[in-house]
Parts: C-alpha cells; sequence; structure tokens
C-alpha cells in the first residue's frame, strides 16, 4: 500500500512538472509572436523614415538651387552673335495678374495631367518612344505640334529629380543652338516665370511661361503654360505636362506631352513649317541629353565621394 502512495505522489509530481513546463512554453511562444511582431513593426518604421527623410532631402536640395538662381550672377555666359536677342522689359506676371491667380492657373492645368496622359497615350509603363504630330487648327489656321515623349531612365528616381531641377531652373541664361531660356523671377519654392526664344528661318520667336513643381514620395510633376508673348516678335503658346515616376531602386519613367502653337497661318510657308518641326523635336533631344549628361556628373559626384568616404574610414 506505501509503494502504491510513493508512486501515486511521483506521477502527481511528474504530472505538475509537465503541466508547469508547458504553461512555460505557451508563455514563452506568446512572447516571441509579439517581439517578431515588434521586430517587424520597427522595421517598417525605419523603412518608412528612410523614405521620407529622402524626400525631405530631395525637397531641400530643390529649395537650395531655387535660392541659388535669385543670387547675383557671377559668371558670364557667352552667346553666338546671330543669336543676340533684345532685351525684354522685366514685366515678369502679365498686368492684373497676381500670384494667387498663376497658382489657380498652374493647379487647373496640373489636375489635367491623367487625363491628357491618357488621351496621349502616356499611361502605360512602356519603354522609351517619341511621336510627333503636326496639324492645323481649322479654327485658327495656327500650326499645332503635339509632341509625346516616353523614357525610361536608368538612374535613380532622386537622382533623375535632381537632374531635372538642374536644367529647368539655370542660374544662368542658357543657350543652345537656336534656342534661349531665362529664369526672369521665382515666384515661391514650386513656381517660377521664364522666357523662352525660338530663332528658326530668320524669325524670332518669344514667349514668357510659368512652371510649377509638386514633388511626392515616388512621383514628380511639373505643368508649364505660356502667360504671355512679346508682340515685338511672332509669339507663340507652349503647353507642357511633366511626371517623373518611380520604377525601382535604378529606375524611372520620364513622361512628357508638349502642345505647341504657333501662328502660321500662311499655308505656303512650307519651308518654315519644317523647320519649325524639326528645330521643336530637336529641343525634346536636347533635353534628354543634357538630362542623361546631369544624371551622369552626378552619379559620377557620388562615385568620388563614396570612394572619399571609404578612404577615411580605411586611414582611420
Amino acid at each position: 500500500m506505501d509503494a502504491l502512495r510513493r508512486q501515486q505522489y511521483a506521477l502527481t509530481m511528474e504530472l505538475e512538472t509537465l503541466e508547469y513546463a508547458r504553461k512555460l512554453r505557451s508563455s514563452k511562444s506568446v512572447w516571441e509572436g509579439f517581439a517578431r511582431r515588434q521586430a517587424l513593426e520597427r522595421q517598417a518604421a525605419v523603412f518608412e523614415n528612410a523614405q521620407l527623410k529622402k524626400v525631405l532631402q530631395h525637397h531641400a536640395d530643390v529649395l537650395s538651387r531655387l535660392r541659388a538662381v535669385v543670387e547675383p550672377a557671377t559668371m558670364s555666359c557667352r552667346m553666338d552673335d546671330d543669336l543676340v536677342l533684345a532685351h525684354v522689359t522685366r514685366g515678369p506676371l502679365p498686368r492684373n495678374w497676381s500670384n494667387s491667380t498663376l497658382h489657380e492657373r498652374l493647379d487647373a492645368q496640373k489636375a489635367l495631367l491623367p487625363s491628357i496622359f491618357r488621351k496621349h497615350g502616356l499611361d502605360c509603363q512602356q519603354d522609351s518612344w517619341k511621336q510627333i504630330v503636326s496639324r492645323v487648327d481649322t479654327a485658327t489656321g495656327d500650326i499645332v505640334l503635339e509632341i509625346s515623349t516616353c523614357l525610361v531612365v536608368h538612374a535613380g528616381f532622386a537622382d533623375v529629380g535632381d537632374a531635372m531641377s538642374c536644367i529647368y531652373t539655370p542660374k544662368q541664361p542658357l543657350h543652345v543652338e537656336n534656342r534661349s531660356i531665362e529664369i526672369l523671377e521665382i515666384v515661391d519654392a514650386s513656381s517660377h516665370i521664364g522666357e523662352h526664344v525660338h530663332c528658326v528661318a530668320s524669325e524670332t520667336f518669344r514667349r514668357r511661361f510659368a512652371r510649377k513643381c509638386s514633388a511626392l514620395h515616388d512621383r514628380i510633376v511639373f505643368v508649364e503654360q505660356t502667360i504671355e508673348a512679346d508682340h515685338g516678335d511672332r509669339p507663340y503658346t507652349e503647353t507642357k505636362y511633366e511626371a517623373l515616376e518611380y520604377l525601382r531602386r535604378d529606375r524611372c519613367h520620364w513622361k512628357m506631352f508638349r502642345c505647341v502653337r504657333l501662328p502660321v497661318r500662311d499655308m505656303l510657308c512650307v519651308d518654315l513649317q519644317q523647320e519649325l518641326m524639326a528645330s521643336f523635336a530637336a529641343s525634346m533631344d536636347n533635353v534628354i541629353d543634357a538630362l542623361e549628361s546631369v544624371v551622369q556628373s552626378l552619379a559620377r559626384t557620388i562615385t568620388r565621394d563614396n570612394h572619399h568616404v571609404r578612404w577615411l574610414l580605411y586611414e582611420g
């Protein structure tokens, strides 16, 4: 009888030990699951903070470049003798316009960008292509050039955004072949007013434009419209819709639609029409070349900085 009691006691103790061990394992698994969830949440928060930091850094770079544009120029920019253009009276905004009027017009244009891209086939994720359409507006007789461009850029989203900021907000008046562009006024951190001059076939086409940039973490949108033409030369109007879209770490999409309206109503000016089409098509190629050049320059600068950091770490 005593042996049975001792055996019962031993089995009871073993059962209690097993039950206690089971409770410990259950509690441990609960805490392990909680720790895993906490680790995943921390990882997601770190990634989101890194993305936000990248966007804020890009915005800070854009602001620094815009401030630099306002500073007095210290370099003189050479210009070909045959492209010397008449000086324009500096009154960037049209009469009876205010900054709020300008923003309202640019914001209204920005709202049209999705429908414009859908209409001209720029809402897809295809490879690089370019299309130029020439037509005559039956209502006004103007020549209308519609240029659509979709370019896959093999570079980082932030680098290409920096390159576009460098191209579209030059610190000095920029002259390329038979065209020139100059920033007349920085309205605020996202908008500026400039002047574009185009010389083709002994004719000078001049316009004043406003441009606005809106940046998100995975997309940068540019809109541009003509706000005034100089009546001393042949005026023309141009409207632009642009978007830079993030694809992956080292690749992004640059899309643009341009509508150029030229007041050339003499249908006998076939040569002038052809030269205008060729010139505006070439201007797109110049922008693409400039974009690639600036991206490569930024990449070389980053590479040199990385080499310098590695050298300092090694020497230290």
